[in-house]
């Protein structure tokens, strides 16, 4: 290793070993070992002294939201179930908390078993007869809703 950082001496470059490998970066050398790592105590209940309280928001990201009894979504007017025309559903997914767009959530429709994904501003559309269905609305890291 010494020969490598004679060769490397002046161009700014560092030479650190990791995983018996050699890794070579510019400015700094690689820390030998992780930083010790301690976790804190919260509780959701600000009651209990001694310990940090949650905010509502901190409290509702680490739980999740909780899905909400199933709604029946109907596509389409009354009637046209049988008549061979179509609906367009159309949509945005946010974030209820930020407003942010939910890019890539998804809507699955278990009676075609087809379904359609947000684009990135959060925005979906699908095409379906008229009829009633049941739509499985599903966010990486939050729960489904029904």
């Amino acid at each position: 290793m010494k020969a490598t950082v004679t060769a490397l001496k002046g161009t700014g470059l560092q030479v650190s070993a990791w995983n018996n490998d050699l890794v070579i970066i510019p400015g700094e050398l690689l820390p030998e070992s992780l930083p010790r790592y301690e976790t804190e105590q919260y509780q959701a209940d600000s009651s209990v002294s001694g310990t940090k309280s949650l905010t509502q928001s901190e409290e509702h990201y680490l739980t999740g939201r909780k899905a909400d009894v199933m709604q029946t979504l109907r596509v389409g007017k009354k009637g046209l179930a049988g008549s061979g025309s179509k609906a367009t559903i159309r949509g945005r997914i946010t974030e209820q908390q930020t407003g942010e767009a939910a890019i890539g959530a998804t809507m699955y429709i278990e009676e075609t078993k087809a379904g359609t994904v947000t684009d990135q501003n959060g925005v979906l559309s699908m095409v379906l007869k008229p009829g009633s269905y049941t739509a499985v609305f599903a966010f990486m890291g939050l729960e489904t809703k029904k």
